[in-house]
């Protein structure tokens, strides 16, 4: 849990106008592979009114391989998911929405505390 905090705090100093969906990607998984926690290329997806296309993660996602860059007022929910199945299917998943901006840090659009809920 504290990597994901962390690694989301990192990905955040990123998320700026000019930047890639994948200089997101690269950044929040930078601290998985220095503690050799193997982790799938998809952490997010671009949201808002009118997406073109079938799937709900498209037309861009925070994953390393999108080059799609990041403009002012672009919405996107990072949703990094772990699942353990050598441990009865033990889940980790967290998410954070926040908008780029025209300058300086993105805008988290809610305000809630980063906790660790079990259910």
């Amino acid at each position: 849990v504290d990597i994901v905090y962390a690694a989301f705090d990192d990905m955040l100093s990123v998320a700026v106008a000019g930047n890639t969906c994948a200089d997101l990607a690269n950044v929040f998984a930078r601290r998985f592979d220095e503690a050799g926690i193997q982790y799938r290329p998809w952490m997010g997806y671009g949201m808002g009114l009118g997406l073109p296309g079938q799937s709900w993660c498209e037309p861009n996602g925070i994953r390393r391989a999108d080059d799609t860059v990041l403009e002012p007022n672009m919405p996107l929910h990072h949703v990094p998911n772990f699942w353990v199945d050598e441990l009865d299917g033990w889940a980790l998943i967290a998410s954070e929405t926040f908008r780029i901006t025209d300058d300086g840090p993105p805008e988290l659009l809610a305000n809630f505390e980063r906790s660790l809920f079990r259910k």
